[in-house]
């Protein structure tokens, strides 16, 4: 696993301050003198290193809610909407982009990332075929209700007319798709 860099190794307070100030979009020299203020010893050429890595990294989040947002405006139009939907599909996408990146910089994969990344991956997987069955059998049963519904309308219709119970069940029976005996 690459080292952490300078910046890493530094106090809270004054990763905070360098967060902000590359928000801000700061320079890389702006930053070192803001640092060299703090009496914090670091090149140049780690600050560039480190305001590169963290703009991507800010680009990767607005990109994140963008397509949380695409996520959740179609699928709050949809009836019965999902959220778990959204969350494993950002997800899915955190996890090969964290794949694609981890050999981005120095150094090789931890071993241990890949396994946990594999892990996710795979549970995503299964908690997507868990949310597709769940979805199928609430189909299923909205489609037995909605059979059983328009059976118990034709034999009350059927029985209006004079047919007796006996046929009118016969009916019923076809429209569910039961076998009488």
């Amino acid at each position: 696993m690459a080292r952490k860099s300078t910046i890493e190794q530094l106090p809270e307070s004054v990763r905070e301050q360098v967060h902000r100030l590359i928000r801000e979009g700061r320079t890389v020299d702006e930053i070192t003198a803001k640092l060299d203020e703090l009496n914090q010893e670091v090149s140049r050429s780690s600050v560039g290193r480190y305001k590169q890595r963290y703009e991507r990294q800010l680009e990767r989040y607005r990109e994140a809610q963008n397509v949380a947002g695409i996520w959740v405006q179609e699928l709050g139009q949809e009836e019965g909407s999902d959220v778990g939907r959204l969350l494993a599909e950002m997800l899915k996408t955190i996890a090969f982009r964290t794949m694609a990146d981890m050999g981005e910089d120095e150094g090789n994969p931890d071993p241990q990332d890949l396994s946990f990344l594999a892990r996710t991956i795979k549970d995503l997987e299964q908690s997507g075929k868990i949310s597709a069955d769940r979805i199928l059998k609430v189909r299923e049963q909205v489609a037995r209700e909605e059979r059983e519904k328009a059976a118990d309308q034709a034999v009350e219709a059927a029985r209006a007319s004079g047919m007796s119970g006996e046929n009118a069940e016969a009916i019923r029976a076809q429209i569910l798709g039961v076998e009488r005996s």
